[in-house]
């Protein structure tokens, strides 16, 4: 940590853009054998340097039992925190972070579960918003990536650990483990893996291996996401060794390099390339790698999915300065606007069980999170897109937040909860009144809904197609494919399609269209 501390600018830039001492929050005093809860009040105003823990919840139905509330800070128990919190009434999780806490000498932490009271809402809708900058500006987060062996917990730091496989040139290798006692009575552990001398690598060890946070726990969960993205730096627990990451190095604690497999997710690619959603500047960055990726994990309540996003979308706009809006951003809205339903989901993030597949409540037909299914930007990153959209009016509503915590001093409400928004776009478009086998293009239709009418016209309702993007070669083009409502008072967006041709057919399409005006709702 203090290589990275003192070494890592990159490390050291982001943390200094993202920084802000000042936040309002409780924090574990660590200091004395008897662990108490520092109430904002008790803490200086410009906050010490804390650890935060990342971890996955148990089942809710578990976390709800009469034995399990105890671990929970609630208005009942808060105040006799304030001067000892009972270890024994702790999850085994929170417990032995406190101990990883107090051996790296950092002798305040920040848990959830524990540092905001649960069953006060007016301070769950006040900290909700700044959950991004409390893992932003802590010094270091411990992520507990182990699955628990205890049913009534959710994830764990410490489990008998198995020993990693790595795919070596093809063939699976465990390699040779050799145990010895130390003199001071600890048991060691020394594992040996083949060599290979391959002509065209630099190194001789050249492990095929994924991560060993791939398919961990954390991995799948949707809260957890801004954490990792936010955090400095993170050492994590997982269930064969520690993996240090920070924005500069991804290091395994048996030093052997990874080779991720592309399309994996953002947990098993070298730092800089998901902290470089965030720095780069990239312009489709945000849509095919951030988006794509927290559109895949699992979330106990879908309706979160703009909430736990709020932290990684306030830290984006604070580095480049751009709109943000519900999941998109204003000098891209054309490209945000193509979002399509995976037609083949990874399935890898949704067991259905711990999901609440409800729609989110309250998001526009326009927001890629008003569904709870996988979406990707197909095109974006592969070839340059030139926007035709114009004139966009933009028209939102928050839910209010009554605090005076950060979210009101750094202006958090375009990353608050949404009431309703609507967008007022310009751009070519028109009703389709013919079948789109008579277009004379390749047609292809991404329907938002597995229910919807396969064919664009013939249907009940009339729909409209509106141009978004075009290719450079202007051979390919996607459009939104909108409905108005029964009032007249705006269009709800239905689906998707993607126009492939030739330059000619495209120019002879798009001459039949008109510039039109929709307000999208």
């Amino acid at each position: 940590m203090s290589v990275c501390e003192e070494y890592h600018l990159h490390c050291r830039q982001t943390r200094g853009k993202l920084n802000n001492r000042r936040l309002s929050i409780r924090l574990l005093d660590l200091h004395s054998e008897t662990v108490r809860l520092r109430d904002k009040s008790a803490l200086d105003e410009t906050l010490p340097e804390y650890l935060t823990l990342s971890h996955r919840w148990p089942q809710a139905e578990q976390a709800e039992g009469p034995k399990m509330k105890q671990f929970k800070t609630t208005l009942e128990n808060v105040k006799e925190r304030s001067y000892e919190v009972p270890l024994n009434e702790l999850l085994n999780t929170f417990r032995q972070a406190i101990e990883i806490a107090r051996k790296l000498g950092i002798f305040y932490l920040w848990i959830d579960a524990l540092c905001i009271v649960q069953d006060d809402e007016e301070e769950l809708h006040s900290t909700i918003p700044i959950m991004g900058h409390i893992y932003a500006n802590s010094c270091l987060t411990i992520a507990a990536a182990v699955s628990s062996l205890n049913p009534n917990e959710g994830s764990v730091c410490f489990n008998s650990r198995s020993t990693p496989v790595y795919n070596l040139a093809g063939s699976f290798c465990r390699g040779v483990e050799l145990s010895n006692t130390l003199s001071t009575g600890e048991e060691s552990r020394l594992l040996v893996y083949e060599t290979l001398d391959l002509p065209d690598m630099t190194h001789h060890v050249i492990p095929k291996a994924t991560t060993p946070l791939t398919g961990c726990p954390l991995s799948t969960r949707g809260w957890v996401f801004q954490e990792k993205m936010l955090s400095p730096r993170t050492i994590h627990f997982t269930s064969t060794q520690l993996v240090w990451e920070c924005k500069e190095l991804l290091a395994n604690e048996d030093g052997l390099p990874t080779m991720p497999p592309r399309g994996s997710d953002l947990s098993s690619r070298r730092p800089s390339a998901f902290s470089g959603g965030l720095l780069s500047g990239d312009k489709y960055e945000w849509y095919t790698d951030i988006a794509t990726e927290y559109s895949r994990r699992q979330f106990t309540n879908c309706g979160d999915r703009m909430r736990a996003l709020s932290g990684v979308a306030w830290a984006y706009a604070r580095l480049h300065r751009h709109q943000y809006l519900a999941g998109m951003w204003k000098h891209t809205l054309a490209e945000g606007l193509g979002w399509i339903r995976k037609p083949f989901p990874t399935n890898r993030y949704h067991d259905g069980g711990s999901t609440n597949l409800d729609p989110p409540p309250k998001l526009p037909t326009w927001c890629w999170m008003s569904h709870p299914f996988e979406v990707e930007w197909q095109l974006l990153g592969t070839r340059s897109y030139h926007a035709t959209l114009s004139q966009v009016q933009v028209e939102m509503s928050y839910v209010a937040v009554m605090s005076d915590s950060i979210a009101a001093q750094q202006d958090m409400e375009p990353f608050r909860e949404i009431r309703r928004g609507s967008l007022t776009v310009r751009g070519l478009g028109k009703a389709i009144e013919c079948d789109q086998r008579n277009w004379g293009m390749e047609i292809i239709f991404y329907p938002d809904q597995k229910n919807e009418p396969p064919q664009l016209s013939g249907t009940d309702v009339l729909r409209h197609v509106l141009v978004l993007y075009t290719s450079e070669r202007n051979t390919v083009a996607m459009c939104l494919v909108v409905v108005a409502l029964p009032d007249g008072s705006g269009f709800t967006r239905v689906g998707c399609i993607r126009c492939h041709g030739s330059e000619t057919e495209l120019e002879s399409w798009y001459k039949s269209c008109t510039v039109q005006e929709y307000n999208l709702v």
